[in-house]
């Protein structure tokens, strides 16, 4: 099977690693389904950018939706959603430290995927933070 018949779900991928192993795949031909909390409008850099909110299962499931309607399968999910805390630690507030770990929650993509990526046989799944 070439790569333009699997498609991957990269979440966090409005920057930085996410951005760039979209790009990557995108040039070796996947179909990419890059995630953003709010994406660009235009799709850029060979790839589809989709909204997802990883702490919310029904933005997951929504998005998990889209990558099989668009791409008619789902073969990876790259977790890769974060978000960064600049700062002394004492500074931090209980709330901003919370949400450092929210969205490790992204397994959920991956539990609420597991049905498609279960069919795909070769299907993989990274989780990176």
């Amino acid at each position: 099977m070439s790569n333009s018949n699997k498609g991957v779900l990269i979440t966090g991928a409005s920057s930085g690693f996410g951005a760039a192993i979209a790009k990557a795949l995108a040039t070796q031909g996947y179909h990419v389904f890059g995630t953003a909390r709010s994406p660009r409008a235009a799709p850029s850099d060979g790839y589809t950018t989709l909204a997802l909110d990883v702490t919310r299962d029904d933005s997951v499931r929504a998005c998990i939706g889209e990558v099989i309607r668009a791409a008619g399968r789902m073969d990876a999910v790259i977790n890769n959603a974060g978000i960064g805390i600049a700062g002394a630690i004492e500074d931090t507030t209980s709330e901003d430290a919370q949400a450092q770990f929210d969205p490790i929650s992204s397994a959920c993509t991956a539990s609420a995927g597991r049905p498609c990526l279960t069919c795909a046989r070769s299907a993989r799944v990274r989780s990176s933070t």
